[in-house]
């Protein structure tokens, strides 16, 4: 299931926290069973975990139609925290994964600290404060952004607030515990740092409104500022950003996409921007340098270039499709490079997804052309059957027995995909398989019932 779901969390920016959720979640899965193995009967019950293969949403499905319990409490109460951690879990990493799909990691935004906080001030250090600890300082309150205690002028002592001169800037905030204890953050600013975040949007206002604030500050001057406006960006769904494409200077991210001191992973983000584009000399400008950059010999591994691939395809539509098949699909295995491909099958996940002008045959025909490559045919039959492709039905069964195919992997996307797949043609093979193949299309099945490994199930049983 880990192997599964990182499939699809490859371009994303919460990959390690995907990886972190869905392991303790499946560990949970395992405790579960322990928990109940000697005590509990499930009849027709099925536990189901699913992961969408387009990579933008986890669903956890309990079904449960007769369940009898004779464990003793402490079991009980087991299996309902494990339960509810795993539900919990689930629900971030669904909600990670709803966010820019070509985005790396990040921090919480300025603006979502200080929705969060009780009281939110622009301060200057006044002095070290011995009696506020090691790392203690006393500030003088010199502007609020948040709450009124204390007040412009008043001065407080601020625990581990660091080390900083006397007459820095700080931008503090301040969450009040239920316990009675005191959080404090604190970030050095200057006045022009200060100004950025005084204006910030609170999260209450229209996505639309705080994206066109935060555009112009992408890639400032400032790390601190250009992280913060990243990150709301990373945050924000791809239709979002699509409605403010207008905010986004052309000329400005063509100058990141080619500048090597921009932060790669950064780059998949703006190669979607700039498939986004609306003028027709800054689509053919944008083509013309994504093109460049899709072509280039690489050696190392090139983060975010998902994204790039991504705005090519909005620009160019099918002409560009033929390039990536080219270059990434039909490859020689022997001269492709894995991560190319691995990011060509997001891109067109992406397109699928979201964007419209390449018929979905079309897409189909290219996804099938890495039935014939082994180590990808798996990925690419459960995105079949995520399709409802079943024109690709002979295509799949001849992956079964394919040389250097991952048996495992490859017995579970066929298996789904002859199951989702409503033809009588689909249910013949199946029958045929189970019949010649019992124990692998069972190993196949049971995993499937248990984890679902992303593969729809409309078959109705």
């Amino acid at each position: 299931m880990v192997l599964t779901a990182l499939s699809l969390v490859e371009s994303r920016a919460s990959r390690g926290a995907a990886v972190a959720a869905i392991f303790i979640a499946t560990a949970g899965v395992l405790v579960y069973a322990v928990a109940t193995f000697d005590t509990a009967h499930f009849g027709r019950g099925r536990f189901r975990f699913v992961v969408d293969e387009r990579g933008y949403h986890t669903v956890c499905h309990w079904r449960q139609r007769r369940l009898h319990h004779s464990a003793p409490t402490w079991r009980r109460r087991l299996r309902g925290g494990v339960v509810a951690v795993a539900a919990l879990l689930l629900t971030f990493v669904a909600t990670a994964l709803r966010a820019c799909p070509f985005c790396p990691a990040v921090e919480p935004t300025f603006a979502d600290q200080r929705a969060v906080a009780d009281w939110a001030a622009l301060v200057e250090v006044v002095a070290r404060s011995d009696s506020a600890g090691p790392k203690g300082e006393t500030v003088r309150v010199r502007q609020l952004l948040k709450g009124d205690d204390p007040p412009v002028g008043g001065t407080l002592e601020i625990d581990d607030a660091g080390e900083h001169p006397v007459g820095a800037l700080l931008l503090v905030l301040r969450a009040d515990g239920g316990d009675g204890a005191v959080r404090w953050t604190t970030r050095t600013v200057d006045e022009l740092g200060y100004a950025y975040c005084f204006r910030t949007p609170s999260p209450r206002e229209p996505m639309a409104k705080r994206l066109r604030y935060f555009a112009p500050y992408l890639e400032h001057r400032d790390p601190a500022i250009a992280a913060d406006a990243f990150a709301e960006f990373a945050a924000a769904d791809y239709d979002q950003v699509a409605a403010v494409a207008d905010a986004f200077d052309m000329a400005r991210v063509r100058q990141w996409i080619a500048d090597p001191k921009v932060s790669p992973r950064r780059k998949g983000f703006y190669g979607m921007v700039l498939g986004l584009a609306d003028d027709a000399a800054d689509r053919a400008a944008n083509a013309r340098l994504l093109k460049k950059q899709i072509t280039a010999d690489e050696d190392d591994f090139r983060a975010g270039f998902d994204g790039l691939l991504a705005g090519y395809l909005l620009l160019e539509g099918e002409a560009g499709l033929d390039l990536v098949d080219a270059r990434f699909l039909r490859a020689d295995p022997a001269k492709s490079r894995p991560g190319d491909t691995r990011h060509a099958m997001s891109a067109l996940r992406f397109y699928q997804e979201f964007c419209d002008g390449i018929p979905e045959a079309r897409l189909e025909q290219s996804l099938r052309l890495l039935l014939a490559r082994p180590e990808f045919a798996a990925a690419a039959i459960v995105d079949l059957a995520r399709w409802q492709d079943w024109g690709a039905l002979d295509q799949v069964v001849g992956c079964w027995d394919a040389p250097g195919a991952d048996e495992p992997a490859t017995s579970r996307a066929v298996v789904g995909y002859l199951s989702a797949n409503p033809t009588a043609e689909a249910a013949a093979e199946l029958a045929r398989l189970r019949g010649e193949f019992p124990d692998r299309v069972a190993a196949a099945e049971s995993f499937l019932e248990l984890f679902g490994g992303g593969l729809p199930r409309r078959r109705a049983e």
